[in-house]
Protein backbone atom coordinates (compact mmCIF):
# COMPACT_ATOMS: atom_id res chain seq x y z
CA UNK A 1 0.00 0.00 0.00
CA UNK A 2 2.74 2.43 0.99
CA UNK A 3 4.53 1.85 -2.36
CA UNK A 4 1.42 2.91 -3.84
CA UNK A 5 1.31 6.07 -1.95
CA UNK A 6 -1.50 5.13 0.32
CA UNK A 7 -1.43 6.55 3.82
CA UNK A 8 -1.52 3.74 6.02
CA UNK A 9 -1.90 4.68 9.27
CA UNK A 10 -4.75 3.53 10.85
CA UNK A 11 -5.46 1.37 8.14
CA UNK A 12 -6.09 -2.49 8.86
CA UNK A 13 -5.51 -5.26 6.57
CA UNK A 14 -7.17 -8.55 7.85
CA UNK A 15 -7.25 -12.46 7.02
CA UNK A 16 -10.61 -14.04 6.67
CA UNK A 17 -12.82 -13.15 10.09
CA UNK A 18 -15.58 -15.16 11.27
CA UNK A 19 -18.80 -12.91 10.79
CA UNK A 20 -19.40 -11.02 13.95
CA UNK A 21 -16.10 -10.58 14.02
CA UNK A 22 -15.88 -8.94 10.62
CA UNK A 23 -19.19 -6.85 10.99
CA UNK A 24 -17.72 -5.31 14.69
CA UNK A 25 -14.62 -4.03 12.43
CA UNK A 26 -17.15 -2.62 9.99
CA UNK A 27 -19.14 -0.80 11.75
CA UNK A 28 -15.74 1.01 13.50
CA UNK A 29 -14.39 1.67 10.90
CA UNK A 30 -13.98 4.60 8.69
CA UNK A 31 -14.34 3.86 5.68
CA UNK A 32 -14.19 -0.39 3.77
CA UNK A 33 -11.98 -1.62 0.97
CA UNK A 34 -13.48 -4.65 -0.61
CA UNK A 35 -14.44 -6.71 -4.14
CA UNK A 36 -17.52 -8.33 -1.92
CA UNK A 37 -21.23 -7.43 -2.85
CA UNK A 38 -22.16 -8.92 0.64
CA UNK A 39 -19.84 -6.47 2.32
CA UNK A 40 -21.11 -3.56 -0.48
CA UNK A 41 -24.99 -4.20 1.48
CA UNK A 42 -23.40 -4.46 5.11
CA UNK A 43 -21.80 -1.11 4.50
CA UNK A 44 -24.61 0.73 3.13
CA UNK A 45 -27.01 -0.52 5.73
CA UNK A 46 -24.47 0.89 8.71
CA UNK A 47 -23.86 3.79 6.88
CA UNK A 48 -20.10 3.43 6.25
CA UNK A 49 -18.33 4.37 2.96
CA UNK A 50 -17.29 1.41 1.28
CA UNK A 51 -14.80 1.53 -2.25
CA UNK A 52 -15.07 -1.84 -3.92
CA UNK A 53 -12.55 -2.89 -6.12
CA UNK A 54 -14.37 -3.95 -9.24
CA UNK A 55 -15.37 -2.72 -12.55
CA UNK A 56 -19.48 -3.25 -11.52
CA UNK A 57 -21.48 -4.24 -9.26
CA UNK A 58 -24.61 -6.27 -8.88
CA UNK A 59 -25.80 -3.51 -5.93
CA UNK A 60 -26.42 -0.97 -7.66
CA UNK A 61 -28.66 0.74 -4.69
CA UNK A 62 -25.15 0.82 -2.87
CA UNK A 63 -24.26 3.16 -5.80
CA UNK A 64 -27.45 5.23 -5.87
CA UNK A 65 -27.31 5.66 -2.09
CA UNK A 66 -23.86 7.24 -1.73
CA UNK A 67 -22.18 4.66 0.43
CA UNK A 68 -20.32 2.80 -2.18
CA UNK A 69 -17.78 4.23 -4.61
CA UNK A 70 -16.63 1.90 -8.00
CA UNK A 71 -12.65 2.37 -7.80
CA UNK A 72 -12.21 -0.31 -10.99
CA UNK A 73 -9.38 -2.74 -10.99
CA UNK A 74 -6.20 -0.03 -10.97
CA UNK A 75 -4.68 -0.28 -8.00
CA UNK A 76 -3.89 3.39 -8.05
CA UNK A 77 -7.19 4.43 -7.58
CA UNK A 78 -7.23 3.52 -4.15
CA UNK A 79 -4.96 6.69 -3.54
CA UNK A 80 -8.22 8.58 -4.15
CA UNK A 81 -9.93 7.24 -1.15
CA UNK A 82 -8.80 9.80 1.48
CA UNK A 83 -10.17 12.40 -1.12
CA UNK A 84 -13.03 10.94 -1.22
CA UNK A 85 -13.71 10.55 2.55
CA UNK A 86 -13.60 14.30 2.87
CA UNK A 87 -16.33 14.78 0.43
CA UNK A 88 -18.53 12.07 1.78
CA UNK A 89 -21.89 12.76 2.40
CA UNK A 90 -24.23 11.66 5.07
CA UNK A 91 -26.07 8.55 3.56
CA UNK A 92 -29.46 7.48 4.02
CA UNK A 93 -30.66 3.54 4.42
CA UNK A 94 -32.62 2.31 1.21
CA UNK A 95 -36.48 2.01 1.62
CA UNK A 96 -36.93 -1.57 3.34
CA UNK A 97 -33.31 -1.69 5.05
CA UNK A 98 -34.79 -1.11 8.30
CA UNK A 99 -33.72 -4.83 9.73
CA UNK A 100 -37.44 -5.52 9.66
CA UNK A 101 -37.66 -7.60 7.13
CA UNK A 102 -38.42 -10.83 8.85
CA UNK A 103 -41.33 -8.94 10.70
CA UNK A 104 -42.88 -7.77 6.99
CA UNK A 105 -42.16 -11.49 6.33
CA UNK A 106 -44.31 -13.29 9.15
CA UNK A 107 -46.98 -10.21 9.06
CA UNK A 108 -47.40 -11.47 5.19
CA UNK A 109 -47.25 -15.65 6.36
CA UNK A 110 -50.21 -14.50 9.08
CA UNK A 111 -52.18 -12.62 6.49
CA UNK A 112 -52.42 -15.67 4.22
CA UNK A 113 -52.93 -17.98 7.16
CA UNK A 114 -55.83 -16.10 7.86
CA UNK A 115 -57.63 -16.19 4.80
CA UNK A 116 -57.24 -20.23 4.78
CA UNK A 117 -59.54 -21.39 2.61
CA UNK A 118 -60.81 -18.63 0.93
CA UNK A 119 -57.68 -17.59 0.21
CA UNK A 120 -57.30 -20.34 -1.70
CA UNK A 121 -60.53 -20.45 -3.80
CA UNK A 122 -59.52 -16.81 -4.51
CA UNK A 123 -56.37 -18.85 -6.10
CA UNK A 124 -58.20 -21.31 -8.02
CA UNK A 125 -60.73 -18.62 -9.21
CA UNK A 126 -58.16 -16.61 -10.78
CA UNK A 127 -56.16 -19.90 -12.32
CA UNK A 128 -59.68 -20.78 -14.35
CA UNK A 129 -60.06 -17.24 -15.58
CA UNK A 130 -56.29 -16.60 -16.74
CA UNK A 131 -56.84 -20.21 -18.58
CA UNK A 132 -60.30 -18.78 -19.93
CA UNK A 133 -58.29 -15.84 -21.32
CA UNK A 134 -55.78 -18.03 -23.24
CA UNK A 135 -56.14 -17.91 -26.67
CA UNK A 136 -55.58 -21.02 -29.27
CA UNK A 137 -52.59 -21.17 -31.37
CA UNK A 138 -53.61 -21.15 -34.87
CA UNK A 139 -51.73 -24.09 -36.84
Amino acid sequence: MRELGVITEGLHVVPPLPYSAFLSLQCGAAAVVTDSGGVQEETTALGIPCFTLRNNTERPVTISHGTNTLLGLDPDRLAEIPKRLERHRATVVPPLWDGLAGHRAADAIERTLKRGAGYAADLDAQRSLAVGRQQPVAG
